[in-house]
C-alpha cells in the first residue's frame, strides 16, 4: 500500500477483502506513508512495512505493482 492507501492497513479497519487478501500473501504497505499518517501503531499484524529500498526491492522481484485510486 502507498500513500493515503495505508489508511487501510490500521487495524481498525474493517475490511474483508484485505483480510482475504491478507491470507492469500503478504501484503506490504510503505513505511514513510504510514508515518506520515500518523498510524504507526495502528497497523495490523497481518501487514508488513517496508522502507523504500524494500519497495523497490518488491517491484523488481515481481515485475508488477498494482495501485487502485
Amino acid at each position: 500500500m502507498i500513500e493515503d492507501g495505508v489508511i487501510s492497513a490500521a487495524n481498525n479497519v474493517n475490511s474483508p477483502m484485505l483480510a482475504d487478501l491478507a491470507t492469500q500473501g503478504r501484503v506490504y504497505a510503505l513505511q514513510g506513508d504510514v508515518d506520515a499518517r500518523g498510524i504507526s501503531s495502528k497497523v495490523a499484524d497481518n501487514i508488513k512495512l517496508v522502507d523504500y529500498a524494500g519497495f523497490v526491492d518488491l517491484v523488481v522481484e515481481h515485475g508488477t505493482a498494482v495501485s487502485w485510486v
